[in-house]
């Protein structure tokens, strides 16, 4: 079968979009200890065979803290869940797959003082729009060119998920990821750790806004002047170290 753009296959049929190669080197390779801001990425469920996950990311450390899983688990539980590990935990900004349920995720988190990115997988692709056909397939993107320098914890389950979507090319050769009811019809399971690991993603260049005084509750955050995806901070050394402020102060932030 010949290639036709960059190496890729046909848009006929779909490919594995991330080689097991890449995965088994990120569940062996040493964390490092790093500077970076810690950072979540939900992938919002409610019932059924999906799940609800919380992954952390601190910078390329994927495994120190183990992503978090949930079946069958009410929106108001998850919330707590989220704001029990912010509080004990410094936590720079929050990814939330915003689509459908986890849009009321987003308003309950913002409102309660998170810093909150809401990802919406079916958006324009807006970091590398020329090779990506939405949102989630480009932060799949990042997260595959990542692969070679993160550490993932030696989870199956994740190793599986990772593994689990292929790909195809629409009409303008980009890059479409395959939908997770694909993916269930061909009776793999839905990606929901991998998707909470590539929320994190979302924002390379999201510059975290100065805190302002607010009395919810969240006040243990927040970073300033630091910008976590920065190609020296995701694959290197920090520009600089992570400034937090103290109790007391938070960040509402109305808008992405």
């Amino acid at each position: 079968m010949n290639s036709r753009v960059k190496g890729l296959f046909p848009r006929q049929a779909f490919n594995r979009f991330i080689s097991g190669d890449l995965v088994n080197a990120a569940m062996q390779r040493p964390v490092e200890a790093n500077h970076d801001p810690l950072v979540l990425g939900i992938d919002v469920a409610r019932f059924g065979d999906d799940m609800s996950v919380i992954y952390p990311r601190k910078g390329l450390d994927c495994r120190t803290h183990l992503p978090m899983k949930f079946r069958n688990i009410p929106l108001d539980r998850l919330e707590d869940r989220i704001m029990e590990f912010c509080a004990a935990n410094r936590v720079g900004m929050v990814f939330v797959d915003g689509t459908g349920l986890g849009g009321g995720l987003v308003d309950h988190l913002r409102r309660r003082g998170l810093l909150v990115h809401d990802v919406q997988f079916a958006a324009k692709s807006d970091q590398r729009s020329e090779r990506y056909a939405n949102k989630r397939a480009e932060i799949w993107g990042i997260m595959k060119e990542k692969l070679q320098y993160l550490s993932l914890p030696a989870d199956g389950e994740l190793r599986e998920q990772l593994l689990g979507p292929e790909f195809t090319l629409n009409s303008r050769d980009e890059i479409l990821l395959e939908p997770k009811d694909s993916m269930k019809r061909r009776g793999v399971a839905s990606p929901d750790i991998a998707d909470a690991l590539a929320c994190t993603f979302a924002s390379e260049h999201a510059t975290l806004p100065t805190p302002v005084s607010w009395g919810g509750r969240g006040d243990h955050l927040v970073v300033s002047e630091y910008d976590p995806f920065a190609p020296e901070s995701v694959d290197g050394p920090p520009r600089m170290p992570p400034r937090y402020y103290e109790p007391g102060w938070a960040r509402l932030r109305e808008d992405d």
